[in-house]
């Protein structure tokens, strides 16, 4: 044991820097100054005033990080987060992985809460839950890019590159808003639902399946199947209608 080190019990745990502590659990290190390991089994500290509460096979690495139990989660962000859960990764500064199975939060103070295999890779990002949801975009340009917000469903996405903030989908199943230089833009729910093209901002869908807006702003589609929207100021209400001019309802 190091200076001021301290181990509890257990079997074969290792402290290898001064005022670092062990409580119990077997076969693991605290190798940092400062650093704390409550118990489970082959956890490692490695960083600064990191802690690892329990589990198995966890791994707290950035300065200040934690991670409170489950297996094989890995804290590499610096002030971040993991509470439990299996195999979710973290790995930039004041980010946030509550739990579930292989969710990954690697934008600056991005966060996912929970689900399964969500990856929330743009600073200020939100993911709430669902399986297979994703905020990314090209990874020269993500720093361009904030504050989106996925709450739910299955396999939602929001991506594109340059100035695309504050956009959300809510719920549903694969519905996409991949745009560029576009804010403020939302689908409520629904499946297959689109939002897409350059300079978007502040339009929305409400719900139903395979809806697109390809170009304007300010404009909506309620619900239904099969709309295009591609005018300012428009509005669709109904099925398989194609807008053909702005500030109008359909």
């Amino acid at each position: 044991s190091a200076d001021y080190s301290f181990i509890g019990g257990g079997c074969c745990n290792k402290t290898t820097a001064a005022n670092s502590s062990i409580v119990g659990g077997t076969l693991n290190t605290a190798s940092a100054a400062c650093s704390f390991i409550g118990g489970g089994k082959c956890n490692l500290v490695s960083n600064t005033l990191s802690t690892v509460v329990g589990g198995q096979l966890n791994t707290a690495s950035g300065m200040l990080s934690f991670v409170g139990g489950g297996q094989s989660n890995s804290n590499s962000g610096y002030y971040s987060f993991i509470g439990g859960g299996k195999c979710n990764l973290v790995s930039n500064s004041l980010s946030t992985v509550v739990g579930g199975i292989l969710n990954t939060s690697s934008g600056v103070c991005s966060f996912v809460g929970g689900g399964a295999c969500n990856h929330s890779l743009v600073k200020f990002s939100f993911i709430g839950s669902g399986i297979l949801n994703c905020i990314t975009g090209d990874s020269a340009q993500l720093d361009t890019r904030s504050a989106d917000v996925i709450v739910g469903g299955c396999q939602n996405k929001i991506c594109g590159n340059c100035n695309l903030n504050s956009n959300s989908i809510l719920g549903g199943a694969c519905n996409i808003i991949c745009s560029t230089y576009s804010a403020g833009n939302n689908i409520l729910g629904g499946n297959q639902n689109t939002i897409g093209g350059s300079f978007r901002s502040y339009s929305i869908i409400g719900n139903g399946y395979q809806n697109s807006i390809t170009a304007g702003s300010c404009n909506g589609i309620l619900g239904g199947f099969s709309n295009g929207l591609s005018h300012n100021y428009s509005f669709i209400i109904g099925c398989n209608i194609d807008s053909t001019t702005s500030a109008t309802t359909y």
